[in-house]
């Protein structure tokens, strides 16, 4: 018997004794079977892309702009920028960070420091204030 042959009776087998369920089963199977074989032979590995964000050095630039003892922009251009005082808003950041565990500086699993509060309380202000998206 040649392969086709075999092919049809084995079909035939399939159609006359299993019911939808089991045969979608099959299908399913074949294809998984058909996609582990193609994933092993082409040696590629998928992976998430990763953008590098330097959340420590922007957390500087922010904190170095407005926030140092001696900053780069002045109290009233902040005051401009964010519509409230420097001490209003520092005020509102210690709030956050004390209420809600989303707004405290967080280590996540590969051991990288998260988003500081300072970062997260301008984004959200910026986000009330002129309705700007996230990112």
């Amino acid at each position: 018997m040649d392969p086709s042959q075999l092919e049809q009776i084995k079909q035939f087998f399939v159609d006359e004794l299993m019911d939808d369920s089991e045969k979608k089963m099959c299908v399913l199977l074949q294809e998984w079977e058909r996609w582990k074989k193609n994933e092993s032979t082409s040696g590629l590995r998928r992976s998430r892309r990763h953008l590098n964000r330097d959340r420590e050095a922007r957390h500087e630039k922010l904190f170095n702009d407005y926030f140092a003892d001696e900053p780069v922009y002045p109290g009233n251009v902040f005051r401009r920028r964010f519509r409230m005082r420097k001490a209003l808003f520092l005020r509102i950041v210690e709030a956050l960070a004390n209420h809600s565990e989303y707004f405290q500086l967080r280590v996540d699993a590969t051991g990288k420091r998260g988003l500081s509060p300072l970062q997260k309380c301008t984004a959200a202000i910026r986000q009330l204030a002129y309705g700007v998206p996230a990112n």
